[in-house]
């Protein structure tokens, strides 16, 4: 009796007078203790449904200990308060198809046991598709039951004897993977489940590979798991499985011919990416991840040394030089796992993505991936995007999910084609280097995620100075996140003849460069139609050489302050304090700034009721935008080229040559 009572008293003390519930964090009390009627008893109760076995775990009380206090139990908890219309066994399948007024067929139950082989609840599964949670009698109430992982025993003996485990978002795949001889676990509700704080004891010292639906709930919901768990387990990864299409999942996988255990394996250690924790982001603000968690993996490529996996890749170059037919080619080839010039060697093939601002899809697209013998069902052409019951052109800038949604959907996408990038890039200032990286970064972070590869299109600027480099059109930023960067030029010694040579390649040290010809083809119904013809042999130039680029200036601080006022005054009247903005952007000094303008001999002017500056070049039309250009002439595209072309050499290990 004695013991009975110190029992009680701990319990009392230990719960904060016996209101707060050890097995979850109570901030509101919720939690009751008491003696039975005739002091035999200890009764316990967790208003907020924590379930006996947690309460007494959390306690710290010993089964032994409860068993020699009373011939039953000293510890009981009290019964939940019964729900109306709760549902028998044998009748919950009659239930399901009495409310959807159609015949409802039981696929399987799923039990969850706990650690000592008691069933705390199940999961039915019915045709048509639904999940329902029963309780131990198999009533639809989960009243007072603590959710736990399913196969909870195997999970925690997997992580004992330090063996990797997979999560995944169903137990059919847990029952499959168990079947491979693989150690598997989920929670029950799938993508709608929220995540509770006790899910991390189930975790702690864990090495668990995370392996999403093939949907976007089930990407999102895989993410949002990984970095639960990341917070307490050894190491957490996330592994996407290719070759799937929309909703399909790890079973689906395997059922895929080649795909077994060993393979999965290999891609654990080859493509999963390690997910970082999130209790230092918590607590610091920074998201930061060990370099150890991180495996090592050779570059995927997709046309060797030239366009990598989850990576983008620029192509620039001047019009009616066969860009657009270079991209049309490479997409050719990935839709049909064809060879690639030169290399011969054999791609994967995959789906393509095709945005083109430029063409058109019925006289030119279609007809020259036909030339170049696609299949065309591999390829998809963008056209829109719908907003509010409306169409318009997709935008980089807030379309990126639509995207991703199209990609995970197909399943199988190798390749996004966006001819020309700034087309799609909405109402950013191309030319702003903020702006550019804020637009391009989820892009690049979506060809990462999925393994994507991304070729961009871009036009060569009208500069004379810098290196070729430089003359990418726009920001610094397109060159930056491009992994690796072409240029598309003529030959000096045959204007016919075009060369595609490396500008910047950050994933590969090669840098031969392909020749190639645009030569007209008959496609049949009288369409003629012009395709790219490779040369056999690589190319060795520079495309410093090739572009005639090097800089006569005497004074390139000058000069580039010059070009910086010539292209934002192009338009006509531009506000004073909108240049004042821009330069100070680019490290334009205030004295700098009125120099040049006295050499170019800009006017200004004060107009408006606030009486505010606007500058002018003599003898250009006044601008309708009073806060300046909206779109750059080609002529004068090259905002600040030689400073980029030094920002570009500083960023490669080169010092710059001007502050």
């Amino acid at each position: 009796m004695d013991e009975l009572r110190k029992t009680y008293q701990k319990i009392i003390d230990s719960t904060g007078g016996g209101k707060y519930c050890p097995a979850h964090n109570d901030k509101n009390p919720s939690f009751s203790v008491s003696l039975s009627k005739d002091g035999q008893k200890i009764l316990l109760h967790c208003f907020a449904g924590c379930d006996f076995y947690s309460i007494t775990k959390a306690l710290g009380i010993e089964q032994a200990q409860l068993s020699s206090l009373n011939s039953k139990h000293s510890v009981v908890q009290q019964k939940p308060r019964k729900l109306k219309a709760q549902i028998t066994p044998e009748g919950v399948v009659s239930w399901f198809s009495k409310k959807w007024n159609h015949e409802v067929i039981e696929v399987e139950r799923y039990a969850y046991k706990d650690l000592d082989g008691a069933l705390r609840f199940s999961v039915l599964r019915a045709n048509p598709k639904d999940f329902r949670p029963l309780n131990p009698t198999g009533e639809l109430n989960l009243k007072g039951v603590q959710i736990i992982p399913y196969r909870l025993p195997e999970l925690q003996e997997a992580i004992s004897a330090e063996k990797l485990v997979f999560f995944v978002e169903g137990e059919k795949d847990c029952d499959k993977a168990f079947s491979m001889g693989l150690t598997c676990t989920t929670l029950p509700g799938g993508a709608n489940r929220q995540w509770e704080d006790h899910f991390r004891d189930y975790f702690i010292d864990a090495d668990v590979v995370v392996i999403p639906d093939h949907d976007h709930p089930g990407f999102e919901y895989a993410k949002r798991i990984g970095n639960e768990i990341s917070n307490v387990a050894k190491r957490t990864r996330l592994l996407t499985l290719d070759g799937l299409n929309e909703g399909q999942d790890l079973s689906d996988w395997f059922l895929i011919e080649g795909n077994d255990t060993s393979k999965l394996i290999d891609l654990v250690e080859s493509k999963s990416k390690p997910i970082p924790s999130t209790k230092l982001q918590n607590e610091t603000g920074i998201i930061s991840l060990k370099a150890s968690d991180v495996r090592v993996k050779p570059i995927d490529w997709l046309w060797p040394n030239v366009l990598a996996k989850g990576k983008i890749v620029l192509i620039a170059g001047n019009p009616s030089l066969g860009k657009s037919q270079v991209s049309l080619y490479i997409a050719s080839i990935v839709s049909k796992g064809g060879e690639w010039p030169i290399s011969g060697e054999i791609t994967e093939k995959g789906s393509v993505l095709i945005l083109s601002a430029e063409d058109g899809d019925d006289d030119t697209i279609v007809p020259r991936l036909i030339a170049n013998s696609a299949d065309l069902e591999k390829i998809y052409l963008i056209q829109a995007v719908t907003e509010m019951n409306k169409e318009r052109s997709l935008n980089l800038e807030k379309d990126i999910d639509k995207l991703k949604k199209l990609c995970i959907k197909l399943g199988d996408v190798s390749l996004v084609v966006i001819d020309p990038i700034s087309a799609y890039l909405g109402k950013i200032d191309s030319n702003k280097n903020t702006d550019v990286r804020a637009t391009l970064a989820p892009l690049a972070s979506l060809a990462e995620e999925l393994n994507i590869s991304i070729l961009c299109i871009s036009h060569l600027n009208k500069a004379n100075n810098g290196d070729a480099l430089s003359r990418v059109s726009g920001s610094i930023a397109f060159t930056a996140l491009s992994r690796a960067s072409f240029l598309v030029a003529k030959s000096p010694e045959n204007p016919e003849r075009k060369l595609m040579l490396s500008l910047k390649n950050n994933l590969s040290k090669e840098t031969s460069g392909f020749a190639y010809t645009l030569e007209e083809t008959e496609i049949g119904q009288g369409i003629s139609i012009s395709k790219v013809s490779w040369e056999s042999e690589p190319v060795i130039a520079d495309p410093d050489e090739i572009l005639g680029m090097g800089s006569t200036s005497k004074n390139p601080k000058s000069d580039r302050v010059v070009e910086f006022l010539n292209t934002l005054l192009v338009h006509g009247e531009t506000s004073q304090s909108y240049i004042s903005e821009r330069a100070q952007e680019e490290g334009i000094s205030r004295k700098q700034l009125e120099n040049a303008k006295k050499k170019i001999g800009v006017l200004s002017r004060k107009k408006g009721y606030q009486g505010q500056w606007f500058w002018s070049l003599p003898n250009i039309e006044s601008s309708k935008d009073p806060k300046g250009p909206k779109k750059k002439i080609g002529d004068l595209w090259d905002s600040l080229e030689k400073r980029r072309s030094l920002m570009l050499k500083e960023e490669q290990g080169f010092s710059p040559n001007f502050v």
